[in-house]
């Protein structure tokens, strides 16, 4: 279970995020952003909130407000105060999920309840898978999506 507030993380290979303050917790976390996805380069996961400047092809480089990279391999961002924790970091939206890419983990704004540790991620609002490989459920009604997922379990609010 997570929190806004505070961040309490459940499996190792599921990754975290706070809405309040940033902090991206395990690896090969995919990124958004905050708004609209908006991909560039199917390589490079490029998005634009108010103006995108992509700054190497292999960081996955965001504008907000300002960009602070720290590391070639940690995609960094600044939604209010930006807090990578591990690299191949990816980023995320707040709003609404759109992943773009294949193998992108999702994330619910509210409470994330994962159900199957090769299942990693829910969402609780819109759900829009684009990639097979992604695991992608929807709390309110569960729908599994991957014919690898082994089992599905509808959690109450």
């Amino acid at each position: 279970m997570f929190q806004l507030t505070e961040l309490k993380p459940i499996y190792r290979n599921i990754e975290m995020i706070q809405l309040t303050e940033l902090k991206l917790i395990d690896r090969n976390i995919e990124m958004f952003q905050l708004t609209e996805l908006k991909p560039i380069d199917r390589n490079i996961e490029m998005f634009q909130l108010i103006e995108l400047k992509p700054i190497d092809r292999n960081i996955e480089m965001f504008q907000l407000t300002e960009l602070k990279p720290i590391d070639r391999n940690i995609e960094m961002f600044q939604l209010t105060e930006l807090k990578a924790i591990d690299r191949n970091i990816e980023i995320f939206q707040l709003t609404e999920l759109k992943p773009i890419d294949r193998n992108i983990e999702m994330f619910q704004l509210t409470e994330l309840k994962p159900i199957d540790r090769n299942i990693e991620m829910f969402q609780l609002t819109e759900l829009k898978p684009i990639d097979r490989n992604i695991e992608m459920f929807q709390l309110t009604e569960l729908k599994p999506i991957d014919r690898n997922i082994e089992r599905t379990v509808v959690f109450g609010s």
